[in-house]
Parts: C-alpha cells; sequence; structure tokens
C-alpha cells in the first residue's frame, strides 16, 4: 500500500501502523522510557526512608549510581501486579516488532487491565485503520480517567509531569492535539 492510497482510505501498512517503528531502542521515545524506568526505581528505593538533612539524601543518591541502584533494588520488595503491568508495558513501547509488542501488551493488561499504556501501545500495534487507533486510544483514556478518578483530575490541572499519570498523559496529549494542558496550570 502507498502512502496516498494509505491517506485516502485511512488505513496503514503493518510497517507504519502506529508508528511502532520509531520506538526503537535510541529514539527519543525509548530516551524518555528509560528515563522514567530509573526515576521509577530510585523512588522504589528511597521509598519509606527519612533523611535527616539534604546531603544525607544526596549522598544516597549517590552510592546509587552505576551498579549501586541495581544492587538496591534487589533489597526492595517485589514489584506489585500493577507495578509488573508497567514493567512489561515500557518493554512493549520499546519492543523491536508489532508481534513482540502486543504480546507485552496482552501480558501487562493480564496482570492489571488498567495499564493504559499497554492500552495505548495495543492501539497503536493493532490498529488497522484511523478510526481503529482513536477507538483504541479512546478506551485508553476511558480507562485511565477512571482508574485515577476525579479528584485526580481536580487536584493536578496539568497531569503531564506525572509519572503515574503519562500513560494517559501520552494517550490524551500526544495522540490527540484536542487535549491541551498548560503545565503548572
Amino acid at each position: 500500500m502507498d502512502k496516498e492510497e494509505a491517506k485516502r482510505t485511512g488505513k496503514q501498512s503493518k510497517e507504519s501502523r502506529g508508528g511502532m517503528r520509531q520506538q526503537v531502542s535510541g529514539s527519543p521515545l525509548s530516551s524518555r522510557l528509560v528515563t522514567e524506568k530509573v526515576m521509577r526505581d530510585v523512588h522504589r528505593v528511597m521509598q519509606g526512608r527519612e533523611f535527616q538533612s539534604i546531603e544525607e539524601a544526596n549522598a544516597f543518591l549517590a552510592r546509587l549510581a552505576g551498579p549501586g541502584l541495581k544492587e538496591a533494588l534487589k533489597k526492595v520488595p517485589s514489584l506489585s501486579p500493577q507495578q509488573e503491568a508497567q514493567e512489561l508495558a515500557y518493554r512493549a513501547m520499546e519492543a523491536p516488532t508489532h508481534t513482540r509488542a502486543l504480546t507485552l501488551a496482552q501480558q501487562a493488561r493480564a496482570k492489571d487491565p488498567d495499564c493504559v499504556d499497554a492500552l495505548v501501545t495495543l492501539a497503536a500495534a493493532s490498529a488497522r485503520s484511523v478510526e481503529d487507533l482513536i477507538a483504541g486510544l479512546e478506551k485508553a483514556v476511558e480507562v485511565g480517567e477512571r482508574s485515577l478518578g476525579a479528584k485526580c483530575f481536580e487536584e493536578n490541572k496539568a497531569i503531564s509531569g506525572a509519572c503515574s499519570k503519562r500513560g494517559l498523559t501520552c494517550a490524551l496529549g500526544s495522540n490527540w492535539p484536542t487535549y491541551c494542558w498548560t503545565p503548572g496550570a
């Protein structure tokens, strides 16, 4: 299928469907996901710790450099099903093929049916038309809004900065230009 036919029919070729080819290692998306994973891991390691000073906290963070974070993660509680689902969803977003992305996203949904990143990935990887993509993203938005609740939206006028809400932000912000948030609003 050529580009003109794709534009006219609203269908996408397997290679372009959902933009998965743009999500290979080394891409900006890959870089953001790595940063997010590291931030989540640091959060897990620091959770429940109380520091007497900023210097103590910084010294602790400095010990996490290099192999320190990997070692520290061995001492924290195992991941919850929701966290496991999120890890699978991140792997799905970086998968080199649609088949692998679909498999990982489906595994994520099995662990947490409300995993928005898995839903966004499923929408992108399985859509056969623009309409399919929109329907899948609408489902992701619905699930994200339901799981976060109205109170979250009242308290956080700009949700794009919170890692726990990134999947919904992705479904709304980057895919639906009609949803716009002003950072800090």
